[in-house]
């Protein structure tokens, strides 16, 4: 793509002449291309949310570590979702994928978390496993 050197229209690369303005291509001139689009439409809380929440789905066996990681990964998937529709960056499916990653690691962990913390819980008393003794 080039443009015109008198009024600065459009041109093709096999123009003899501006359509906008009739001014004559010089064919010893060089062609002048417009700059690329570094337009940087990553969303790097969206990518660090979802990477985040699948780390934390992954560590679910490890107590408090999955709940924590997953809270980061809420958090950084939320600011994805916001950055993806108020700055028209992409990823926005990333930082939603992020965000259930995350939602399933918390409830999970807070389960595994609980179940750490309770030494003789009502599951493990009835199956017999722990024993209280008086």
């Amino acid at each position: 793509m080039k443009f015109c050197g008198d009024c600065g229209a459009i041109m093709q690369d096999s123009d003899n002449a501006c359509s906008k303005c009739g001014a004559m291509v010089n064919k010893n001139i060089n062609t002048y291309y417009s700059p690329r689009n570094n337009n940087d439409d990553t969303n790097g809380m969206a990518i660090a949310g979802m990477v985040i929440g699948i780390v934390s789905v992954v560590l679910i066996v490890i107590p408090f570590m999955s709940v924590i990681l997953a809270i980061l990964g809420l958090i950084f998937s939320i600011m994805g979702i916001k950055d993806a529709d108020n700055k028209g960056k992409g990823k926005k499916g990333m930082a939603i994928a992020g965000l259930v990653c995350s939602l399933v690691a918390i409830v999970f962990g807070v389960i595994v978390t609980s179940c750490y913390l309770c030494y003789s819980c009502a599951v493990c008393s009835a199956a017999g496993r722990y024993r209280t003794f008086y």
